[in-house]
């Protein structure tokens, strides 16, 4: 059953950021060769390691800060506003293990991590209200949320929230479900580069295509209705070159969709909500193990030339697409492995 709790914001931790965010670069669409570009800098201080999350109507990102309440670890989930720039707070929650998309769903430990029970509880939170639903409990492998919010994966167990049933799955993570919410991409722990589809329905699975170049279930993928086209990346040492290209998971059929100099960063690739333009970030100018190699951000639509739209030398996150496409948003990484930035760029 779904409890409800009211968390109570502590805005002055994060009072300050907005201030300082509003002192951030401009946006810009074309950046030079070398010139360093990341964008618009929304929030000066946040945690890389969860979101960030839009809101449904696209004017507000979710993300995580770190903080401590009682000398222990906790997190500070705020909210960014994409135009103004102003940042508020929804609560302090203990540390956010993941944030994802729909109404704005995030886990945190209930017990210290085991390795195995239902130690991993996920809560829905209301950006308007602050309300929070604490939904269900699995552990923290990995949370997936469909569509219209029916089905819930956390970890290795699959929820109806509909119906309220359970079933539990063959070790693994959750990645995401098909848009009708009927097939759940998951990645199996008897083979780490392996991914199947679970039907909903019955919990049965048929295993996928994902041979050729390198893979991780972590890179992104698009659905063309039930069929998730997986994303690769194959890099030729030789040549420093690296070719992108995906492949259909059910067919085994391949598209080719750019090649570069350099090496592309696999995980930190992403579609656009409509599944036509990619983001990814291309190391270039050093080796990936030595910094400070430039990154830039390439967006790819099938068929057309890569356009090239952000260039930084930090490390940089997943871009996220704002809900309308026209936006992405990314943490940048300094320093500290889990401390960074958040930047937006616009007018995609």
């Amino acid at each position: 059953m779904i409890s409800l709790l009211q968390s109570r914001p502590t805005r002055s931790l994060i009072g300050s950021l907005a201030l300082l965010g509003a002192a951030g670069c401009g946006d810009s669409t074309s950046p030079g060769d070398d010139a360093e570009d990341p964008g618009l800098l929304l929030a000066p201080a946040a945690y890389y390691g969860a979101g960030p999350v839009w809101t449904k109507d696209g004017t507000e990102l979710l993300y995580v800060l770190r903080t401590t309440v009682n000398q222990k670890e906790a997190a500070v989930l705020a909210a960014v506003n994409a135009s103004t720039r102003a940042i508020r707070e929804l609560g302090v929650f203990p540390p956010i293990g993941h944030l994802v998309r729909s109404a704005i769903y995030f886990g945190n430990y209930i017990s210290p991590p085991s390795g195995s029970g239902a130690n991993y509880q996920v809560s829905r939170i209301h950006p308007n209200s602050g309300l929070v639903e604490i939904v269900a409990a699995g552990d923290a492998r990995g949370v997936a949320v469909s569509d219209d919010e029916r089905w819930l994966a956390v970890g290795r167990r699959l929820f109806d929230l509909q119906t309220g049933t359970t079933l539990v799955l063959p070790a693994g993570a959750p990645i995401d479900f098909s848009p009708d919410g009927t097939q759940l991409l998951y990645s199996p722990d008897a083979d780490l580069f392996a991914v199947t589809l679970i039907s909903t329905a019955d919990g049965s699975s048929q295993p996928l295509h994902s041979d050729g170049g390198d893979f991780s279930p972590s890179i992104a993928h698009r659905w063309e209705g039930n069929s998730p086209k997986l994303l690769r990346t194959d890099h030729n040492e030789d040549l420093d070159a690296v070719r992108v290209f995906e492949i259909d998971g059910v067919t085994g059929a391949t598209q080719d969709l750019a090649q570069f100099h350099g090496n592309a960063l696999g995980p930190e690739a992403n579609w656009s909500p409509d599944g036509r333009v990619l983001a990814i970030w291309v190391a270039t100018g050093a080796a990936l193990s030595e910094e400070p190699a430039r990154k830039i951000l390439y967006l790819i639509r099938p068929g057309n030339a890569p356009e090239a739209r952000a260039n930084v030398g930090a490390q940089p996150g997943q871009a996220v697409f704002s809900p309308s496409g026209s936006s992405i948003a990314y943490f940048m990484r300094y320093g500290d492995l889990q401390q960074g930035a958040l930047f937006l760029k616009s007018g995609l």
